[in-house]
């Protein structure tokens, strides 16, 4: 087997890019190394170089990567050109310089992503961009990617291209000639490059915290469908019901609340029919062949504004196959043949423009028509489908909408993750954080969620605590957030005794880090996008009001959105928030947050955030403690636990005063024993002078 080297050269500010590179030269070599007998060797300095003395950095680091026996390189360049070295302007331009010299293949990549607002060194950056004209001046074909999503989609149909021609040889050469029929080979390739890209679950999207690559079918949980009148089903009955009942269609459209395991299901499917395991499924298929196509990356004809064809999508999609529309076409299964193919469509609220998704509804109700043995799966958010505007599927199809997951759901998950990431952690050799095993971790955050089912733990919960858990126990049915808390805890041994900590790493996950994993985040900062939605709650709270309409939401966040640094405008903002955060969802014709937690947590953000500024403000909050009418209980549990000890002491000041009716402070002896413990710091100086005023009359147990 023929061995060839390729070099990814690049300065440190493309890690991601690097790491995308050389994962594509392993996706090579999965799908194209036993056929072409070549192996592809990715060579990166964090992969084969080590700590020693020598003559220079770059000089040693030549020498170790064997930089002049490598057979290609990959550059890659951002904002920086790197450190001078003795003969180049970076490293990665010597390297690049010296493969360049000896008539190597030279791929060079430049970022077009706007560079950081922060820390920005303008002199590498200017020169970057001489490097990049000099490049051009000597005749280089160089290209430009848009964020990293659109880097690997360009690489990964580059890189093939490149190997075919320099390195790959015809079947005279001696390599034995694959004897299966043309499309079934193309399809074989394509399955596995699907399986390849689907197996794993990647936990991130929280910049603090480290990857953690798992299994899916490891981890995965029987999930509940809620058909009509709340009656549920299994997902395998839901497939059976749809495909084979008594109204049988081939069209399934699966809707689901943000973070609810929509494409997650979808994954398990592919994975189901890829490997062979299909028959539950589908009862009498010999084959299931499957399809994964994300709807935010279809190719659309811009004369008639609708989507290409199927087969062109699915060339478009996996340019590193090299595939043929008349090859995909020749996969799709004969009318009442033994065969089907499942047609796996992802993320229909993806598609920000709503003409886009209505045509590609259209297209659905089209391409389904064609042939009955090709099945199709559409997942959308609710906001992604509004027949109210026209978007809707016209043909026969069957709806459904993932059920939270139930406390039995909860438990059986946290256990086979915890089981899973322990694993992951064995093999990769790193150092676990809790010794405990598996099962006790996970045991230990379900009894923590829900301490009433745990009595033989011995933790003595009361009423109070009880209440104070139940906003953890609303955000643990979704399936989403219930991996997050699992993620933290078992990176950081964290367990969310206080729910303000754990609503704060949530909102990060939810206003950025989740979407910035998909390269969907909108360039806002996640501090600012929550002050500003802080003031939408707090004037939401005021009003006692749990649903306003889209202009009252607008208006309330106009004023402090104008005072964000932003290139994005408020529709682009609000759009994301409703259509991709999920912090706020649709309800009837007006908007809400989605649990009122939400509105809770936002309102005391804005609260504390005024309490530094002004006592008066602390005095208005005291105006109202024990008021029925405010209920702001949950706010203020959230409020203390932020507020500094000055604010609190302001607080104590304010509300112990002669004439307070004490009948209000003993009404309410266990909210301020709560905010108290809640609270992120407190001076206990004018509490326990209040505490020993003769002209306040507290009955003894206040002491």
């Amino acid at each position: 087997m023929d061995r060839k080297k390729i070099l990814i050269a690049s300065p440190s500010d493309v890690q991601e890019e690097r790491e995308i590179a050389r994962r594509l030269i392993d996706e090579w070599n999965h799908l194209h190394k036993e056929r072409e007998q070549l192996d592809l060797i990715p060579v990166m300095w964090e992969l084969d170089a080590w700590p020693e003395n020598g003559d220079g950095v770059q000089e040693t680091i030549n020498r170790q990567l064997d930089i002049g026996n490598c057979d290609a390189v990959i550059g890659i360049f951002w904002t920086r050109i790197g450190t001078p070295t003795k003969v180049a302007s970076g490293g990665a331009v010597e390297e690049i310089g010296l493969l360049e010299k000896a008539g190597k293949p030279v791929m060079l990549y430049f970022s077009a992503a706007r560079p950081p607002r922060y820390g920005l060194d303008y002199g590498q950056l200017q020169q970057v961009d001489e490097y990049m004209a000099d490049c051009q001046k000597k005749g280089y074909l160089t290209w430009e990617y848009q964020d990293p999503a659109d880097f690997e989609e360009q690489l990964r149909a580059h890189l093939h291209k490149m190997v075919t021609d320099k390195f790959c040889h015809s079947s005279a050469s001696g390599r034995p000639e694959d004897v299966r029929t043309p499309q079934l080979t193309r399809y074989a390739d394509y399955r596995q490059l699907l399986r390849n890209r689907l197996t794993l679950l990647v936990d991130r999207g929280i910049d603090e915290y480290t990857d953690i690559e798992i299994p899916l079918e490891e981890v995965f949980i029987d999930l509940h469908i809620e058909e009509r009148y709340g009656k549920k089903i299994s997902h395998d009955d839901l497939l059976k019901q749809t495909f084979y009942g008594k109204c049988p269609t081939n069209v399934l459209l699966l809707i689901g609340d943000p973070g609810a395991g929509k494409s997650t299901l979808l994954q398990h499917y592919a994975m189901r029919c890829l490997e062979g395991r299909h028959h539950s499924l589908f009862p009498d298929a010999a084959e299931v062949r499957v399809v994964f196509i994300e709807l935010r990356r279809l190719v659309f004809d811009d004369d008639r504004k609708q989507p290409l064809p199927l087969a062109e999508q699915v060339v478009s999609s996996y340019q590193a196959l090299s595939l043929h529309k008349e090859e995909v076409e020749s996969w799709w299964p004969l009318q009442g043949s033994a065969e089907k193919m499942l047609v796996l469509l992802d993320g229909l609220d993806e598609v920000t423009e709503s003409e886009r998704r209505q045509a590609i509804c259209d297209w659905i109700d089209e391409e389904a028509s064609v042939n009955r043995n090709r099945c199709f799966i559409v997942t959308t958010r609710r906001t992604g489908y509004a027949a109210s505007e026209g978007i809707e599927l016209k043909g026969t199809h069957k709806s459904a909408t993932l059920a939270d997951l139930d406390k039995g759901q909860q438990k059986k998950f946290l256990r086979k993750w915890f089981r899973a990431a322990t694993a992951y952690e064995q093999e990769n050799g790193r150092r676990r954080s809790d010794e405990s095993s598996p099962e006790e971790q996970a045991d230990a955050l379900y009894a923590y969620i829900y301490p009433e089912d745990n009595q033989s733990s011995g933790e003595l919960v009361d009423d109070m605590e009880r209440k104070r858990r139940r906003g953890v126990q609303e955000i643990a049915v979704i399936p989403l957030l219930l991996k997050l808390m699992a993620l933290l805890y078992k990176l950081r041994g964290y367990k969310p005794d206080s729910r303000i900590s754990l609503y704060r790493l949530v909102f990060k996950y939810l206003l950025h880090g989740r979407e910035k994993a998909r390269k969907l985040a909108l360039d806002i900062d996640p501090e600012q996008s929550e002050t500003v939605l802080a003031q939408l709650a707090y004037t939401m709270q005021k009003q006692m009001r749990l649903d306003c309409s889209e202009k009252e939401m607008k208006d309330s966040m106009e004023l402090r959105f104008r005072s964000q640094n932003t290139s994005v405008t408020l529709d682009e903002f609000f759009t994301f928030i409703v259509g991709r955060s999920g912090i706020l969802k649709p309800n009837g014709e007006a908007y809400r947050f989605w649990h009122k937690t939400f509105q809770e947590y936002l309102a005391s953000r804005e609260m504390a955030r005024q309490s530094r500024s002004s006592d008066d403000f602390v005095g208005s909050i005291v105006r109202h403690f024990g008021d029925t009418a405010w209920e702001w209980d949950e706010t203020l549990k959230f409020y203390f636990a932020q507020i500094e000890d000055r604010v609190f002491d302001s607080f104590m000041e304010q509300l112990f005063v002669a004439g307070m009716a004490t009948d209000v402070l003993d009404n309410n002896l266990q909210l301020m024993q709560t905010m108290i413990r809640e609270a992120k710091e407190f001076s206990v100086t004018a509490l326990c002078g209040k505490l020993n005023d003769p002209e306040i009359a507290l009955r003894a147990y206040w002491h």
